[in-house]
């Protein structure tokens, strides 16, 4: 059943069977089944596993079915792609893609959760503004 599957994967991923996680939640999709924390846990655990292709899928899935965490999920895929895979450019394109969908006020706020490196790059070349003006 659907829950079952959820279940599983979540389950595999929390074991740390980080490949088994990601087999059975490749599995799941194929079979058109996903939910939320299936999908975040086979996001993990293909991260983990070095199986960043398949992270991607299951990030953009849940992406598309929970469109409200798309920002979070393009800040998470950026530093996948800057810590699991060294490619900046495509980390970038994630950066930038979750600061085009912000409000201009928000902007500065996610900040903290991208590596300082892009921040130049994200028109940002100090850092957050006011950040540490006391």
């Amino acid at each position: 059943s659907p829950a079952w599957m959820g279940i599983a994967v979540v389950m595999a991923a929390q074991a740390r069977d980080d490949l088994r996680a990601v087999e059975l939640a490749t599995e799941a999709i194929g079979k058109g089944l996903d939910d939320f924390a299936m999908l975040n846990a086979a996001f993990e655990a293909a991260w983990r596993a070095s199986r960043h292709d398949a992270a991607q899928v299951f990030m953009e899935k849940r992406m598309d079915a929970y469109p409200s965490t798309r920002q979070a999920g393009l800040i998470l895929l950026g530093n996948m792609f800057t810590t699991g895979t060294r490619q900046p450019q495509r980390a970038l394109t994630y950066f930038k893609a979750a600061m085009a969908i912000s409000a201009p006020a928000e902007r500065a706020s996610l900040l903290p959760r991208i590596p300082p490196v892009y921040w130049a790059d994200l028109g940002f070349p100090n850092g957050a503004p006011g950040a540490g003006a006391r």
